[in-house]
Order: C-alpha cells, then structure tokens, then sequence
C-alpha cells in the first residue's frame, strides 16, 4: 500500500511540476527573431522626449515575399526566418531606449543624433544597407524591437 501512495505521489509531483516547467516555458518565448537587410525604401526615425527622456527609432521597411532562410531580403525589407511577412502584419519597427539626443551641427545644418547604442545601430544598418536582426513581437500596429542581435 505504500508503494502505491508513493508512485501516486511521484506521479502527481511529476506532473505538476511538468506541468509548470511547460508553462514557465511557453511565456518566455515572447518573441520572434526577424531578419532586415538596410537601404531601399527603408528609413530610421528617431525621435526624443524631454519628460523621461525617451528615445523612439521607428524603422519604415516593406514585407519581404519569402523567409530569410530561403533568401536574404532585399534592400529595405524584412522577413520572417522561415516565411515572408504577410500584408496584414506592421511595417514598422520601434525601438524605445534612454540615453536623448545630441545636436552634431556642420557648416550650418544640424543633425539630432541618438545616444542610445541600440538607436545608433539601428540607424547605421539603415542607412550604410546592412543586414541586421532583431528580436521582436507584435503590438499595437508595430514590431516592439525586445533586442537587437546583431
């Protein structure tokens, strides 16, 4: 009779603890890994907020029609690893971070620069026409950017 409440106990041990393992599991994986290649139509915004001083690079690019594993997307677009994006997914990225904005100012003109490492790689690979990926996920219209990978 003992050996039966044991391998009862285990089993229902096992079980719930397979049980919160799966669980724990499935909300960690919040994102989804998409590759983007800079230049074409592609283009980085960035903007600044004094209050909390939020920087937000949003990143215009157009759907590309196959997965990246099957071929690289061309210049101004991104895909999804093993599809293209479909018409009823963002064309946007957005990237928020600190850090503010520095004015660099030349012979007259000035360009409001982001200091955030994250916002600076973003607006390189756009516009020297880099490959890049990042970790995201959809929300409210946009790819939320959780990490840049390269």
């Amino acid at each position: 009779m003992k050996q039966k409440y044991f391998t009862i106990l285990c089993a229902a041990f096992m079980a719930s603890t397979g049980l919160m393992l799966s669980a724990g599991t499935a909300t960690a994986v919040d994102g989804w890994v998409m590759k983007c290649q800079g230049g074409g139509n592609m283009q980085a915004v960035t903007t600044w907020t004094a209050r909390g001083n939020i920087t937000k690079t949003e990143v215009f690019f157009t759907h590309a029609s196959v997965g990246s594993r099957t071929r690289q997307p061309a210049a101004g677009s991104c895909a999804w690893e093993d599809r293209g994006i479909n018409a009823n997914e963002p064309r946007k990225l957005t990237f928020i971070s600190g850090g503010g904005i520095e004015m660099r100012c030349s012979q007259g003109q000035c360009d409001a620069v982001a200091r955030n490492p994250g916002a600076l790689k973003l607006q390189t690979y756009v516009q020297a026409g880099a490959p890049f990926s990042v970790l995201v996920h959809n929300t409210a219209g946009t790819f939320q950017i959780m990490q840049i990978l390269n």
